[in-house]
């Protein structure tokens, strides 16, 4: 139990000191969060000053300014986003992912270039915004043992 305390204890100094870098350093939380609201993006170490902080009110202003930046550029919208997988066969075994090669539930195809060019195009008509072509390491698609891709 005395190592869990004493592991809490080290983490709250090592925040307290990451505190004191980043206030050392001259960082203005409100400043950086004004600047990112009318448009000028935070440098990279004011970034990293903004991710380090553990001060409860830099960020919940942390998370009002990025709800106005939001705002501003995206309104109210609600962007989409679809998978279109060419196949789903796989000669990997990452314990992750559905596709793996041992899992025999899973539906195996292979969709030809037409195929995928109609699919995207089908997904675009529909209003998704973003598309994200993938498969798994199919060893004939990968092997170069088909012409069609």
């Amino acid at each position: 139990m005395a190592s869990g305390i004493q592991a809490e204890v080290d983490t709250r100094r090592s925040y307290a000191s990451e505190e004191k870098v980043c206030q050392s350093e001259g960082f203005e939380t409100g400043q950086i969060l004004s600047n990112a609201v009318d448009g000028i993006p935070p440098s990279k170490s004011e970034a990293l000053h903004l991710l380090r902080s553990r001060n409860i009110d830099d960020l919940l202003s942390l998370f009002a300014s990025a709800a106005k930046v939001n705002a501003i550029h995206f309104d109210n919208k609600v962007f989409l986003y679809g998978f279109l997988y060419f196949s789903t066969y796989c000669r990997r075994m990452c314990s992750f992912c559905f596709y793996r090669r041992a899992n025999t539930k899973c539906p195996r195809y292979r969709k030809d270039p037409e195929e995928v060019a109609e699919m995207a195009l089908t997904l675009e008509k529909s209003g998704v915004h973003l598309i994200d072509l993938t498969m798994g390491e199919d060893p004939i698609i990968h092997d170069g043992r088909t012409s069609n891709y």
